[in-house]
């Protein structure tokens, strides 16, 4: 690091002494090793004392030293120096006058000018290096072996000013890094019609989610049917860790973390800088204290009492790193990078922290060449398969260059990103969705950062809490970390979560899309030029159906994914069929729908990989699709799409939730045909197996609401409840049925 101009070092005495030091530091500088003095005393130097050529350039840069100790350098000095270069044999890129003068405003003005001038004539610049320049340059870290050679008695006093600089470079480096990363924006989210611009602080409501590692031969051993459950489930725990513990193993130096979309990737890497940056948090202590006070296994749907949280210091140890070693925190954002190709990792790192860091240069080099550097590459989906080749090797190659250095690279799984690394060099770990107890600890953890009054507070979580753990489709939504959080931003808004999950559904398919449009921009044509804000969620219903139908049940959580030119020849197709327009209008209104609105925003379609798209979560897929088939029957004035849907899939599993949902939402007299469509649909083995009537069952219990108007075919009700109680079988639903039973008995 530079040192103050006020703790100079003493001038040399010798001439021959000031040229070896400037010769030495520009060797380096340079990184050439032929860069050498020119001549000796008494020979004809043409106003040369050093030459060189930086690496990658095949041009000189010339160096004439001046050494005062009575006289002044003058703009006559300089002009007569750079005449004499006319008779140096070689080309000059650059002519640099370094002298043991102190920084001089007049002899800069001057420079300023006269390169004006030549910058025209196209002849080489002139630069000017004073005393304090070159005290900085043997200040460096990088130079500390020179500032033991020329000045062993001032060594110490500068290593002393240099820590005192590096620590105040530090505390302002971790504070624009706790600025950045310590806030959870809902910015542009509507709930209620309300606009949430605010945001939370991460360390306030963040859960550390677990990982688990990837390892070939255990997903084969899982795989196999003849493994006894009970070591399956021990294999599981022992290659399950929370995330607190990623480095404990000192062997471990680097991490692929991959994690579907709404997993909390980029927001465990904000809670790793901040264990790194010193915020108050103690998320360790906050799971033990919620499973010491509630004794929740897994499979228990209890939900605890009041929480009294112990807010400690986060350190490193909680990541697994010492506490006794001065790491420093460097984050990349690889969609960022890629923007500045002409970049190295370090230069980038330096343009988009240091900016405001005086003499920034060597700042981050002290923490990586000791090995004290924690490296996190953020987002390597983000950016296409070309790409990521390209800054695989940059990775690979800073890495190189710092082995020594912990890192840490996020991706969503699909595209294997895992193939730029081996598990060995690198393993590949997994994020989990939330089991119960995080998801119980990130609703008291919502709650607790917004309200003012704590026992309001605790009503609210205890209402969420039991009302997720009463629905397990709404359990499943709320293990993404990004649905939970809409689910909380609805709760907030309503104080209590819709009864019926259909509604839920439609209420944060509306939180979604208004997301979208979060500026007025697509109300007043900024982005699209055709669409309305009112055409989105038809179009998203038209897609929905149109995607379910591609797929089955390999599918992940996110849904089926879609290729970018095959969901643009759909997009074309409906925004015609909305619109009325050219081929031509509706294929660049889709692109910019894909580019302008998916690509820059969060919603409910994602590009979750290079050129890959699909639903967010496949629940809101499967409602969309349940709601496009309503929408045609409402259309037509006739109820055959429900009977034609519930006739070719009744008892495919990939749509058994779309005809659940879809039942929901139709009216009594239309819900009451489906149904009997669906009794009378006569499976195969209905008989012994009673899949039809289970079916029904399951329907009826979608909404109670429905039954509660009075039914006209009260027969056929009546008749699925007596069966299925004539049974005797348990089935999950039965406890909903009882609720059906008060209606009619």
């Amino acid at each position: 690091m530079p040192i103050p101009a006020t703790s100079e070092l003493p001038k040399p005495k010798d001439w021959n002494e000031f040229e070896d030091i400037v010769w030495e530091i520009y060797t380096r500088k340079w990184q050439d090793s032929h860069a050498q003095r020119y001549g000796r005393s008494g020979q004809e130097q043409h106003g040369i004392d050093i030459y060189g050529k930086p690496k990658d350039s095949n041009s000189y840069i010339a160096i004439q030293c001046k050494r005062y100790r009575n006289g002044k350098l003058s703009d006559k000095n300089i002009e007569e120096e750079v005449k004499k270069t006319q008779l140096f044999t070689s080309e000059i890129k650059e002519y640099i006058i370094a002298t043991t003068e102190s920084r001089d405003r007049k002899l800069q003005d001057y420079l300023r000018e006269v390169n004006n001038e030549r910058k025209l004539e196209n002849k080489f610049l002139i630069g000017i290096v004073f005393w304090e320049d070159i005290c900085n340059e043997l200040a460096a870290p990088s130079n500390s072996d020179l500032l033991k050679k020329y000045y062993s008695v001032w060594e110490e006093v500068y290593k002393n000013k240099n820590n005192l600089s590096l620590a105040e470079a530090k505390k302002n480096y971790l504070n624009k890094l706790r600025h950045i990363f310590n806030h959870v924006n809902f910015a542009g989210i509507d709930v209620g019609g309300e606009n949430m611009h605010q945001s939370r602080k991460l360390a306030n409501i963040f859960v550390v989610p677990n990982l688990e590692e990837e390892n070939l031969d255990y997903f084969y051993q899982k795989s196999n049917k003849n493994e006894n459950n009970q070591n399956q489930q021990e294999e599981i725990t022992q290659r399950t860790i929370t995330a607190t513990k990623l480095f404990k193993d000192q062997q471990v130096k680097r991490a692929l973390i991959l994690g579907t979309p709404g997993s909390g990737k980029t927001a465990l890497i904000s809670y790793f800088l901040l264990s790194l940056c010193g915020k108050k948090f103690n998320e360790v202590a906050d799971i033990k204290k919620i499973e010491e006070q509630t004794e929740l296994s897994n499979k228990s749907d209890e939900f605890p009492e009041s929480i009294n949280w112990n807010y400690e210091k986060l350190k490193p140890i909680n990541i697994g790193l010492s506490n006794e070693i001065d790491w420093l925190p460097i984050v990349i954002r690889i969609r960022e990078l890629t923007l500045h190709p002409n970049m190295s990792i370090l230069d980038f790192a330096r343009y988009r922290y240091c900016a405001d860091l005086p003499n920034s240069n060597e700042f981050f080099e002290n923490w990586l060449r000791e090995g004290r550097g924690v490296i996190f590459f953020d987002g390597l989906d983000e950016v296409g398969t070309e790409k990521q080749a390209r800054i695989v090797e940059q990775i690979k190659l800073f890495l190189g260059t710092y082995p020594q250095n912990r890192a840490i690279i996020t991706s969503r799984p699909i595209g294997n990103p895992g193939r730029y690394f081996s598990t060995k060099e690198f393993p590949h770990y997994h994020i989990q969705p939330f089991h119960k107890n995080q998801i119980i600890l990130f609703i008291r953890r919502w709650y607790e950062s917004i309200s003012s009054e704590k026992s309001q507070a605790i009503v609210h979580q205890s209402n969420l809490t039991q009302a997720l753990f009463d629905n397990t489709r709404l359990k499943q939504l709320a293990s993404n970390p990004l649905l939970l959080t809409i689910i909380l931003l609805i709760h907030r808004e309503q104080k209590q979560l819709p009864k019926r999950r259909n509604e839920l559904y439609d209420c944060a398919i509306n939180t979604l899309l208004d997301s979208w449009d979060k500026h007025k921009e697509i109300r007043n044509h900024e982005v699209l030029q055709y669409l309305l804000v009112d055409d989105l969620r038809w179009l998203m219903a038209r897609l929905a159906y149109w995607i379910h139908t591609q797929g089955g049940l390999d599918e992940q959580e996110g849904g089926i994914l879609i290729e970018r030119d095959t969901l643009l020849e759909k997009l074309c197709e409906y925004i015609q069929e909305i619109t009325g327009i050219k081929f031509h209008r509706a294929e660049a209104e889709a692109k910019r729908f894909l580019d302008k609105i998916v690509g820059d925003r969060a919603g409910l379609i994602s590009n979750q990989s290079d050129n890959l798209y699909g639903f967010v979560h496949k629940t809101f897929q499967e409602y969309l699709t349940a709601e496009d088939i309503y929408n045609r029957a409402k259309e037509q004035r006739t109820l055959e799409p429900v009977l034609s849907a519930i006739k070719l899939h009744l008892h495919e599993p990939h749509w058994n939730e779309v005809i659940f949902l879809l039942v929901a939402k139709l009216k009594l007299k239309d819900a009451i045909r489906a149904i009997q469509a669906i009794v009378e649909h006569n499976s195969e083995y209905e008989r012994w197996l009673h899949r039809d009537l289970l079916f029904a069952g399951r329907c009826l219990t979608e909404n109670l609401k429905q039954w509660e108007q009075g039914v006209e075919n009260i027969d056929l009700v009546k008749n699925i409840l007596n069966q299925i109680v004539k049974l005797q079988i348990p089935c999950q639903f039965l406890v909903k049925l009882e609720n059906i039973f008060l209606i009619f008995y």
